[in-house]
């Protein structure tokens, strides 16, 4: 698929999502995320003083084989997540520590547009909760050596 192919793809965001999404964001005092690649995807964050980034996405799922959708349809697969991460330096390693947390997966787009207000607020609410001990409990992957 083209840029452009990506951008067409993209639009349906715009009319329903996006107006949903950026309530949210300001609600929460999170900040949108901008470098999110081509497919169709929303994501927030915001840092907690403790230096856990928190962070909530609402995308577009991948077809069964695992390859990008080429057209927006009502039924398109839509996944909603959220998580938390903290950089750690250890030694000579930069590790991140990480949970996260699915709502949905593969919901369609008619269904999951619906309560997507009210899904956002459960699961932020669900994951912004999350002590640090969790999170370093959770998946551990180094960054840099």
């Amino acid at each position: 698929m083209s840029p452009e192919d990506f951008e067409r793809l993209r639009r349906y965001l715009e009319v329903e999502v996006h107006p949903i999404f950026d309530a949210f964001v300001l609600s929460h005092d999170l900040t949108r995320a901008t470098r999110l690649g081509r497919y169709p995807r929303v994501r927030a964050e915001r840092t907690r003083d403790d230096g856990a980034v928190l962070w909530i996405e609402f995308c577009m799922a991948l077809d069964p084989q695992g390859r990008y959708f080429e057209e927006f349809f009502e039924g398109a697969p839509h996944e909603l997540g959220a998580g938390v991460f903290i950089d750690v330096q250890e030694k000579e390693e930069l590790v991140r520590y990480h949970e996260t947390l699915a709502l949905y997966m593969d919901r369609p787009y008619v269904l999951a547009v619906k309560t997507l207000k009210e899904d956002l607020e459960r699961l932020w609410e669900q994951v912004a909760s999350w002590p640090n001990d969790a999170v370093f409990h959770g998946k551990r992957n180094v960054l840099r050596r």
